[in-house]
């Protein structure tokens, strides 16, 4: 896998099934510790399949695929763990 361009400040990542990587990410323009994201990509061609929202700081230094869309991270002290309902599919 060659770099992907243009996915901001990423401090995480984690193998996922059927070829995808997660990513725990946050904006560069914002500070580190900023809300961010948790994106998935397929591993091959860099493309961003979907995404969660991760509105909370001090967040995403760990990622972790819990099956069926579902990604878990670390904010602060604590595990989050976002539902399917939370992804949202990039077309």
């Amino acid at each position: 896998m060659e770099e992907i361009p243009n996915l901001g400040r990423t401090y995480s990542l984690k193998l996922g099934a059927d070829g995808t990587l997660w990513a725990g990410m946050q904006p560069l323009d914002e500070p580190p510790g900023s809300p961010g994201w948790i994106v998935k990509l397929d591993r091959k061609t860099g493309k961003i399949l979907g995404y969660v929202p991760v509105n909370e700081r001090a967040g995403l230094h760990s990622v972790e695929d819990a099956g069926e869309g579902q990604p878990m991270t670390s904010i602060g002290n604590r595990v989050v763990w976002f539902e399917r309902r939370s992804f949202r599919s990039v077309h």
